[in-house]
């Protein structure tokens, strides 16, 4: 009878992300159909380090997109050029984007800046509770990339008098 032989390669460790809101919940007038919100900062963790992977980045706004201004994408980590969106209806399109896998023991920070929102079209909350701009991000690649806190409130509507007094 013949031996089995048995795999000793590493069990590969999916790609994996946090979202977080950079900074600030802004305050934002309900005047304004091109709203600057609050920067997200997503954190990658495993994959195969130095694997080069093919992404598209989606930033879907519970309003439409402004049509001032352009969203970019930095990889803090590389330090690449920017990488600018394409804007259609309410969500923001970045790539596709060339990236490293970090590994399992390491990270790669992307950043998403000037993200605008139409706060006009979503009103003033008529409650305590105001009205919120809401980013849900998602990452397309060829091996699912799982995020945790995918949503994040980015900027909350407020009447033209009170927004942006701090």
């Amino acid at each position: 009878m013949a031996a089995k032989s048995i795999s000793t390669s590493p069990v590969r460790k999916p790609v994996t992300g946090t979202v977080q809101r950079v900074g600030r919940l802004q305050k934002v007038s309900v005047d304004d159909a091109n709203t600057a919100s609050a920067d997200l900062r997503i954190t990658l963790t495993g994959g195969t380090a130095g694997t080069r992977t093919q992404a598209e980045f989606v930033v879907t706004l519970n309003t439409r997109v402004g049509n001032e201004g352009t969203a970019q994408l930095i990889d803090e980590t590389a330090g690449s050029p920017p990488v600018s969106a394409r804007k259609s209806g309410n969500k923001y399109v970045f790539g596709p984007v060339q990236f490293e896998e970090p590994g399992p023991m390491a990270h790669r920070v992307i950043r998403i800046t000037n993200l605008r929102g139409n706060a006009n079209q979503l009103g003033v909350s008529s409650t305590l509770i105001p009205t919120q701009i809401v980013a849900n991000i998602s990452i397309s690649t060829p091996n699912a990339i799982s995020l945790v806190d995918a949503k994040q409130a980015v900027a909350f509507v407020e009447r033209a008098s009170r927004a942006g007094a701090r």
